[in-house]
């Protein structure tokens, strides 16, 4: 989709690239603006782009990445249409291949987005689970 990117950010390691985009309504029947995070990577030798969220009634989510491998989406409300929760790369080869895990991490309208203590919080409820 076209549109206005707002914020992008790449993994430490530099496999994963994530970015924002206001996606471009003009022209739509969409009365409330949609918003998008797409992942690019290399994959087989080319540079694949995956959407892993897609939403709207809601301001542009943040976007932390958490380690190496793991997205952080930060949103206070939204409608959400599209998720993906994985995304990978490869080495040209495709030998080798990487993981990324993309989360959701709601937080209060106005509030800063505390993705560590949020996602400390989950490991502590999935540790607590019955296997």
């Amino acid at each position: 989709m076209d549109g206005k990117d707002l914020a992008t950010a790449a993994s430490p390691d530099n496999r994963f690239v994530a970015t924002v985009r206001e996606v471009d309504i003009s022209g739509s029947v969409m009365v409330s603006q949609p918003y998008q995070v797409f992942v690019e990577a290399d994959a087989y030798g080319r540079r694949q782009t995956d959407v892993v969220y897609l939403a709207d009634k809601t301001g542009a989510p943040e976007i932390v990445w958490v380690g190496a491998s793991t997205l952080a989406l930060c949103y206070s409300s939204a409608n959400i249409l599209e998720f993906r929760n994985r995304v990978y790369s490869t080495n040209p080869e495709g030998a080798e291949v990487s993981e990324a895990e993309v989360v959701l991490v709601r937080h209060n309208e106005g509030d800063a987005c505390d993705v560590s203590a949020r996602l400390a919080s989950n490991k502590s409820l999935e540790r607590g689970r019955e296997p």
